[in-house]
């Protein structure tokens, strides 16, 4: 939970954040195959 807040912390425009689009572009997609593989794996104390 605590990382999909950072993450929404971190994607809202509240601080401009200057990165190249290059390196936003890896960020992105980083960003999204690490959600899409979060979907597959579930906690050990999750009920």
């Amino acid at each position: 939970m605590f990382i999909y807040i950072a993450l929404a912390l971190f994607f809202q425009p509240f601080i401009k954040i200057a990165l190249g689009r290059t390196i936003w572009n890896i960020v992105d997609a980083i960003t999204g195959i690490g959600l899409v593989i979060s979907l597959f794996f579930k906690r050990e104390n999750s009920k």
